[in-house]
């Protein structure tokens, strides 16, 4: 039988192709700073809002939890964000997406070493397919009109790799926040909705910090002010925010507590997959064969993790 974490994982594969449509549409009108700053807001005024049902407005859980899924809010949720975002300014997003896709092996690599983690030979051999025919489908290269390629700056490629990076280890980070020797460190049922939520609110508030502390430096205040008046950003803002650092990451959080890291990190980052019939749709963008070649062998992947590896 298929572990409900797995459900978990592709429910945030899919937040996250969603997300990725919302904020591109987002940024494309205020800057993608404000967009990562906003919608990281309005995620959190979701997660309040659910997390008192509970009777509380933070979430119950012990010293241990706080620091530990509070730093991995602050490694994934502000800086593995603002680098990935900042990426897609230099390389674009199909370049920054296949870097990205280096994620589960910074988690698997690190849940390995310090949560002596194990993958068996099934589940390793799912997240290569999954992996190559992610590769397949980001890797292609666009021509522009005039004959030419694109060319990508060492720097986007350097802070598209920091936010993998960033995002690999942020994932183990929240494991070994959320649970101690088989001991569950949120005062709610583990593994359960509510669970994933208040897990999620605690990474955010910290994230929320790391904004408020590189927003004066930065001199992004002011811009990020004049986003708040532009209605179709905040509306493409809002969309993003629920099905992204809501909902997406809420159950991502379920399912590193459920399955191990590195399958969870693997199916995660099924998005540059799923979103390609949403890019079909609602850009009118044409896919190419080796496109969709990609894409059945990325969910023949998805399909050996969820049935053989994770027992």
């Amino acid at each position: 039988m298929i572990d409900p974490g797995v459900f978990a994982a592709g429910g945030t594969a899919l937040g996250w192709a969603g997300t990725s449509l919302f904020f591109t549409a987002a940024g494309k009108r205020v800057g993608s700073l404000a967009v990562s700053f906003i919608r990281l807001v309005m995620g959190l005024v979701l997660l309040t809002v659910c997390v008192r049902f509970t009777g509380q407005w933070l979430a119950p859980a012990t010293p241990h939890a706080w620091f530990w899924l509070g730093l991995s809010g602050l490694v994934g949720l502000f800086l593995s964000d603002v680098c990935l975002f900042e990426s897609f300014l230099w390389v674009g997003p199909r370049v920054s997406m296949l870097v990205m896709t280096l994620a589960p092996v910074f988690a698997a690599t690190l849940s390995w070493i310090w949560l002596g983690e194990t993958l068996n030979g099934w589940a390793i051999v799912g997240m290569a397919i999954v992996l190559g025919g992610i590769i397949s489908v980001v890797i292609e290269k666009r021509v522009n009109d005039d004959g030419s390629t694109h060319t990508h700056p060492v720097a986007g490629v350097v802070l598209a790799l920091v936010a993998a990076a960033t995002q690999g280890i942020a994932v183990v980070l929240s494991k070994y926040g959320m649970e101690v020797d088989g001991t569950a460190q949120i005062a709610l049922t583990p593994k359960s909705i509510e669970f994933g939520i208040a897990a999620t609110q605690i990474r955010a508030l910290v994230a929320l910090a790391g904004y408020f502390v590189l927003y004066p430096i930065v001199g992004w205040v002011p811009r990020t002010v004049r986003a708040f008046k532009n209605p179709a950003g905040m509306g493409f803002m809002a969309c993003g925010a629920v099905v992204g650092p809501f909902l997406g990451v809420s159950l991502s959080m379920i399912a590193i507590a459920r399955i191990p890291a590195g399958v969870a990190s693997t199916i995660m980052q099924t998005s540059p997959i799923i979103v390609i019939p949403f890019v079909m749709l609602v850009h009118k963008e044409h896919i190419s064969k080796r496109a969709i070649i990609g894409a059945i062998v990325a969910c023949g992947g998805v399909a050996l993790l969820s049935i053989l590896g994770t027992h």
